[in-house]
C-alpha cells in the first residue's frame, strides 16, 4: 500500500511542537503508514540504528547555515517521534536550504601539497573540525592538527598520515585495517574510537582507547591497547610506556553519555556539561545565559554537543585542552 502524504508545513509545527492533537495525530499515522516497509534500517542492530541516526544528524546540521534566531530553543525527540523528527527534518530542510558537498572553508589545502592524488586537510580555527572520510569513519581535527590520505583511499589498508592531535571513530573493515602514520608511531586498528596525539617537535606522543582495540608500533617496540588504557612515547628514549587512562580528564569529553534537559538555561546546561565531561565551558557574552535547551543527547559525545550547540543556538567556541569558550556569532540580537 502507498504511503500517504502530509504537507511540510504540517512537518514543520510538528518540530517546533505547535500541532493541534487532531494534528499530532496525523503525523503519527503518517509514520505508521512505513511499518510494514521493507528498508535498510530495520535490519540494523539497535547500536548501529543509533550510530546511523546521530551520522544522520550530525551531517544534516553541517550542511546548514542556520540563520541567526533570539533566545532560539533546540528540541529533539525520543524513540518513535525521534524517527519521525529524522524523516521531517529532511523534508523540511531540502524545501528551504541549499546543501554544500563540499570541504568546509576551515579545513584547507595549502599551496605546497602539489600531488593530486592526495588529500591535504589543516585545522586552522580555534575549534574542533570533523572530517568524514571515504569510509565513513570520523576524524575530528584538534587546533593546528593535519591529516592526509590518498583519494584511492580505501585499499589493501586504508592509510591515512596526521600530524597534531586527531580523534578517530573508525567504520569497522576488517577486510581493510585502518592505520595511522603520525611522526613518531604508527596505529593500526579494524574498528574503534580513539585519540593520537603526535605533534612535531614535542618530546612525547600518546594514543588513547576509548572503545576497541589498538596496535601501537614505534621504531624500537609495539603494545596492544585495550578501553580505557593509554601508551605514552618518549622521544628521546624512544621507549613506549602503557598505562591506564582513567585518571586522564582531557579524554572524558570523547566518551558517549546519556544527558537530556527540558526547557533549561544555557547558564544551568553549562554546569552539568562540565561536571559530566570534567572540562571547564564558560561563555564570552552574558547573553547567552538567557537561551533556552530542550534536547535528548543520548549517545553524544562533548564534541557533537558542541556542534549542535554551533548550528542551532548561532554561536561558535574556541577550545584549548579543557578549557572551552562559547561565544556569540551575534552578540547584538
Amino acid at each position: 500500500m502507498m504511503n500517504y502524504k502530509v504537507p511540510t508545513d504540517l512537518l514543520d509545527k510538528y518540530l517546533s511542537g505547535n500541532c493541534t492533537d487532531s494534528e499530532l495525530n496525523e503525523v503519527q499515522s503518517w509514520y505508521n503508514s512505513f511499518e510494514h516497509d521493507d528498508d535498510y534500517v530495520s535490519t540494523l542492530s539497535a547500536q548501529e540504528q543509533a550510530t546511523l541516526e546521530r551520522f544522520m544528524f550530525l551531517n544534516i546540521l553541517s550542511r546548514i547555515d542556520q540563520p541567526a534566531i533570539k533566545k532560539p530553543k533546540v528540541q529533539f525527540f525520543n524513540n518513535t517521534q525521534k524517527w519521525v523528527a529524522a524523516a521531517a527534518s529532511v523534508v523540511i530542510v531540502l524545501g528551504f536550504y541549499f546543501y554544500a558537498f563540499k570541504e568546509s572553508p576551515i579545513l584547507k589545502k595549502p599551496a605546497q601539497v602539489a600531488s593530486s592524488s592526495q588529500i591535504y586537510l589543516e585545522n586552522s580555527t580555534a575549534a574542533l573540525i570533523k572530517k568524514v572520510l571515504p569510509d565513513n569513519s570520523l576524524v575530528w581535527l584538534s587546533p593546528g592538527a593535519s591529516i592526509s590520505y590518498s583519494t584511492d583511499f580505501i585499499q589493501k589498508e586504508r592509510k591515512i598520515s596526521m600530524n597534531g592531535e586527531c580523534f578517530f571513530d573508525v567504520t569497522k573493515d576488517p577486510a581493510h585495517p585502518f592505520v595511522i602514520q603520525s611522526n613518531h608511531l604508527i596505529t593500526k586498528v579494524w574498528g574503534t574510537s580513539f585519540r593520537v596525539s603526535d605533534v612535531k617537535g614535542t618530546k612525547t606522543a600518546q594514543v588513547t582507547v576509548v572503545t576497541g582495540k589498538v596496535s601501537v608500533k614505534s621504531t624500537s617496540s609495539s603494545v596492544i591497547l585495550l578501553p580505557n588504557q593509554k601508551v605514552i612515547y618518549a622521544v628521546r628514549t624512544k621507549t613506549l610506556n602503557q598505562e591506564s587512562s582513567k585518571k586522564d580528564p582531557t579524554i572524558n569529553m570523547w566518551e558517549r553519555t546519556k544527558i537530556s534537559f527540558d526547557n533549561e538555561q544555557l547558564i544551568n546546561v553549562l554546569p552539568v556539561l562540565n561536571k559530566k565531561f570534567n572540562v571547564n565551558i564558560h561563555i564570552e557574552d552574558s547573553s547567552l545565559n538567557a537561551y533556552h535547551l530542550n534536547a535528548d543527547f543520548s549517545d553524544f559525545n562533548l564534541p557533537e554537543i558542541l556542534e549542535t550547540l554551533k548550528k542551532i543556538l548561532n554561536i561558535d567556541y574556541t577550545i584549548n585542552q579543557n578549557d572551552i569558550l562559547l561565544k556569540a556569532l551575534n552578540p547584538k540580537l
